[in-house]
């Protein structure tokens, strides 16, 4: 199959698997047959959460904003728009970026506290999250 095509059905296979959390996933053939709706860009404001203390990183948060921002959904990143400080002044300004997002992208690796308090935050509010995880083992540990 194409490679757009194998992508499209991967994406089926995760839907699927998150809805139901059963496997085996369906046959390609059922697959193409179910009613998931394509993700299109949209418009809005991307809380970009994650850690950013090593060049590691810094290196994923800079990727992800790259990919986020479009000219029609804008990103409120904590390090591009806050930057480092102490919590009493870092935190206050976070949730105020929070507070005037629509969605977060959260990237997870690491369990940062700040990250994990931000996702949190929204999921309380009733805000969509979406997260990245890079390395699945560590969430062994908790």
């Amino acid at each position: 199959m194409s490679p757009a095509t194998a992508c499209d059905m991967a994406s089926r296979a995760a839907a699927h698997y998150c809805d139901t959390r059963s496997l085996p996933t369906p046959s390609t053939a059922e697959l193409a047959g179910l009613a998931y709706e394509p993700v299109v860009p949209g418009s809005g404001v991307v809380y970009l959460a994650g850690p950013f203390f090593d060049l590691a990183q810094r290196w994923i948060i800079e990727e992800a904003r790259t990919l986020l921002v479009s000219p029609s959904a804008k990103v409120f990143s904590p390090v591009h728009e806050v930057g480092p400080g102490p919590a009493s002044v870092v935190a206050p300004e976070d949730i105020a970026g929070l507070e005037k997002s629509d969605v977060v992208f959260a990237i997870l690796s690491g369990l940062d506290t700040g990250t994990i308090f931000e996702v949190g935050y929204a999921v309380k509010k009733g805000m969509p999250v979406v997260g990245l995880v890079a390395r699945f083992n560590q969430f062994e540990r908790i």
